[in-house]
């Protein structure tokens, strides 16, 4: 089971990748994403 669902990522992972390299705004969407989750937790972090 484990290797269906590790495979199903790799597989769709690889596509998705593939699908955002042409895709600028895809690409910053995910980095501004990717930054407010880190500033979100580095300030949960700071707070604790």
């Amino acid at each position: 089971m484990e290797f269906l669902v590790d495979g199903t990522v790799g597989v769709l992972a690889g596509r998705i990748g593939g699908w955002l390299r042409g895709r600028r705004a895809a690409k910053r969407r995910i980095d501004v994403a990717t930054g407010g989750i880190f500033i979100g937790l580095g300030v949960k972090l700071a707070a604790d």
